[in-house]
Parts: C-alpha cells; sequence; structure tokens
C-alpha cells in the first residue's frame, strides 16, 4: 500500500498557516521574508516542490474537501459530482468557494481563474486531466483507498499547510473514537455497505475505505474476493441479490434505491432485514466521503445499530 511522503527542506511550524493570528503583532524577519521555506511533497505522481504556505488550494474531491476542513482551512476552489458541489455533511462548514466542476471533469479555466498555489486531486480520478493542472500549480495526488491512506493525507497536509499540530489532533481524535467504538460493539458481526442501483449491487470489498474503516471498528467485513471494478481508487464488487442472500451478513448499510428489492423474498429474508441490522445511509456521506470528518459521522452513524444488540 503506498503511503504518502513528505521530505521538507526546511523547518516548518507547527500551527496552521492561514491560522496564525499573533504573526501580525510580530516583525518579520528580513531574511526568512526573503526567501520564502521550499518544500519538496513526494506524491503519487511523483516529487512536487512547493514555495512558502499555499494559501488558494484547490481541491478536486469530497475527501481532500473534508480533509482541508477538518484542519480548518477554506478551500478556494472544490469539484462536485452530478447536483453536489460539496457534500451535505461539509456544507454548512464550507463557505467562499469557486464551484470548478465535476470531479471527473474539472473545468480548467475555472481553475486557472483562481489562481490556485496549491491543487490536490485524486491520483486516479484526476489522471486524465494530469498534465494540464501540473501547469497551473503545484499538484499533489493524494490516494484514499482506505481510511489508512487518508490518516496519512491528513498527515502530509498538515506538514504542506503548517497545520501540523491541528492534524496530528485530528487523528488522534478519530483514532480515539474508533478505539472507543470497538470496545462497545460484540462479538464482531458481519457487515457490509452496499449500493443498490437496478439489478445489480454494488458493494465496497475490505481494503475500500469504508471497508478497512468497518473492520478496525472490530466487525467482519468479507469482500475481497470478489472485485470486478475500480472506480476511482475504490474497489467495489457487483453481486445479484442472490449471492448477497447467500453471504447474509449480519448487518447492511445501504445506499441508493430500495424500492425495486422490497418485495423480494431474497430481500425479505435476509438476516439483516429480518433482525432490523439494515441501515439506508447517505451515499456522498459512505461512499464519497473518504475524508476524518465522514469517518467520524459514518461511526456515529453505524453506532447506534451495532449497539442495539447489547439492550436484547
Amino acid at each position: 500500500m503506498w503511503m504518502a511522503g513528505l521530505l521538507l527542506m526546511t523547518t516548518m511550524m507547527s500551527g496552521c498557516g492561514s491560522q496564525q493570528k499573533d504573526s501580525l503583532t510580530k516583525p518579520a524577519d528580513p531574511v526568512s521574508a526573503a526567501a520564502p521555506q521550499e518544500k519538496i511533497i513526494h506524491n503519487m505522481w511523483g516529487d512536487v516542490t512547493i514555495q512558502g504556505t499555499p494559501k488558494k488550494i484547490v481541491a478536486l474531491d469530497f475527501s481532500l474537501t473534508d480533509a482541508l476542513i477538518s484542519l480548518g482551512i477554506q478551500p478556494a476552489g472544490v469539484a462536485g459530482t452530478g447536483q453536489t458541489q460539496v457534500p451535505e455533511y461539509i456544507q454548512d462548514k464550507v463557505q467562499g468557494y469557486s464551484y470548478v466542476g465535476d470531479r471527473n471533469e474539472p473545468n480548467l479555466d475555472m481553475i486557472r481563474h483562481i489562481k490556485p498555489d496549491l491543487i490536490i486531486a485524486d491520483p486516479d480520478r484526476s489522471q486524465n486531466v494530469k498534465a494540464q493542472l501540473q501547469t497551473i500549480a503545484p499538484t499533489l495526488a493524494l490516494n484514499d483507498t482506505s481510511y489508512q491512506e487518508m490518516l496519512d493525507n491528513v498527515t502530509v497536509l498538515g506538514d504542506v499547510l503548517d497545520c501540523k499540530e491541528r492534524a496530528e489532533k485530528v487523528k488522534l481524535d478519530l483514532l480515539s473514537k474508533i478505539n472507543n467504538t470497538k470496545a462497545k460493539i460484540q462479538d464482531k458481526p458481519s457487515v457490509l455497505v452496499i449500493g443498490g442501483f437496478g439489478e445489480e449491487l454494488t458493494v465496497w470489498i475490505s481494503n475500500s475505505f469504508v471497508g478497512s474503516l468497518m473492520k478496525d471498528l472490530g466487525l467482519s467485513y468479507d469482500m475481497a474476493a470478489q472485485k470486478v471494478d475500480n472506480l476511482g481508487g475504490n474497489d467495489v464488487s457487483v453481486l445479484s441479490l442472490q449471492q448477497l442472500a447467500d453471504l447474509d451478513p449480519d448487518y447492511i448499510f445501504f445506499y441508493g434505491e430500495t424500492l425495486g428489492y422490497r418485495d423480494d423474498p431474497l430481500f425479505q429474508n435476509l438476516s439483516a432485514v429480518k433482525n432490523r441490522h439494515f441501515l439506508e445511509v447517505d451515499r456522498n456521506l459512505w461512499s464519497r466521503g473518504r475524508g476524518p470528518i465522514a469517518a467520524s459521522k459514518i461511526i456515529d452513524d453505524a453506532l447506534p445499530l451495532l449497539t442495539a444488540q447489547v439492550s436484547h
């Protein structure tokens, strides 16, 4: 598994660069003012050099917008999908941005108009515009296939954006929440996260963002061998309702269209359905979010259902 790496050419400050209010009251050192910090960052698209602390950042996926917001940094530009510019779970936190189009085909002219000093992108989803993005501004390609990789991304962004202490707190808070939640879950029940659109069911495999998060919560998430597709670096399986019935997990978290399945005996006889361990969830949060805020809110969604068995 690739882990985000970072080489720093100079010693960096610990607070968020955009939030260092006390710097307004201190005289600037003439040497440091004349020579901005140079950082060489290793990422999925190789090494990139960044001068100083980026202030105008374009985030080309929900997970990257999520990561910036978790660090207290507002993106100058964001990419979305369909009719969603920013996922609902962080809409109240994202302000003053320019929309640069769909994350699969961002509007390069809009990005140029923003004049960013940093672009952060998904290495798979943005591969087709890699060369163009790199001519606009220094570009970091950060993978978020698993939630562990997402934590690595938080570390990298914390270093790049002078938010090292904030980044460490974001990570520790999430890991603490995961450990506290794991202690409340009994007997390692099986679980799957499923999207339903038409006759086939899309199931996130065990090494995906949400699959790896479920496993670290102490759940059994066994969906590794049936990988058939790869979407934006995130692995999924496609199953029929019969195949899902054969797997018959204890819990199902479901997004998409359930009306087409509700009257089917296979659906009605699923253990998760019969035992009321079936929860409909927000697709943008559970499937597309893939940031530290999303991970925390996924736990908030799942915990009441997963711990209801304790009172039985």
